[in-house]
């Protein structure tokens, strides 16, 4: 029982927790797109136009080449001396894209297929893909442990099944006499039930306490 209820629990507790993280993350995705090397300032007013006028976007930001290299060297500087060593720029022009809230993956695919007929578009990063995926493999690991959890719970039913047979077995001549004197059966069930119930509790206490221990140690 402490193992079943551990394992429910675990999987939920992170499950839970990894989906507001993924919630969070996937509020703020953004679409980045790299335009073409040698982009000109007519390509890149062509997809302005389009992030300007199409209802998917909230806002966006060019970030040129030079600007690009810039801000690569500053959040990795451990890899900015090897695109030092480089005798041109290999970062191309980009804008970053924040999508409205509620924005369907219909609307990004329409957003896409813009942009890329305007031919100066060499690449689109979308973010929220990468969410999606990471959702479906949470959904199939959460399933995974709860069908654990299922199956050491029908265990240790039938081990708790198993013990309180036996101590019925023990005490059989014991509860004979007590029918006999006419004490009711659901008097002679009792006392078995509630060990059966102690039992159980026992087993999830532990295991709340197991969860306790390790969220504090997970959460320090």
């Amino acid at each position: 029982i402490a193992a079943a209820v551990f394992i429910a629990g675990a999987v939920l507790l992170v499950s839970i927790n990894v989906d507001r993280i993924l919630e969070r993350l996937a509020a703020t995705a953004e679409l980045t797109i790299y335009l073409k090397p040698g982009d000109s300032e007519a390509q890149r007013a062509a997809v302005a136009t389009v992030l300007s006028t199409h209802p998917a976007v909230s806002s966006s930001n060019f970030v040129g080449a030079d600007a690009a290299l810039a801000r690569f060297r500053r959040e990795l500087p451990e890899l900015a001396a090897l695109v030092g060593t480089l005798e041109e720029n290999p970062l191309p022009s980009a804008f970053d894209v924040r999508l409205r809230d509620g924005a369907t993956d219909a609307d990004t695919r329409s957003l896409v297929q813009a942009l890329q007929a305007t031919g100066a578009v060499e690449d689109v990063r979308y973010d929220r893909r990468i969410f999606d995926r990471l959702s479906d493999g949470l959904r199939i690991l959460r399933q995974g442990g709860f069908i654990l959890a299922a199956v050491i719970v029908l265990a240790a039913i039938v081990t708790i099944t198993s013990v309180l047979r036996l101590a019925y077995l023990t005490r059989r001549d014991e509860t004979a006499v007590l029918f006999l004197l006419g004490m009711p059966p659901s008097a002679i069930r009792g006392p078995f039930v509630v060990e059966g119930m102690l039992q159980t509790l026992a087993g999830a206490l532990a295991a709340v306490l197991l969860l306790w221990a390790a969220f504090g140690a997970v959460d320090a």
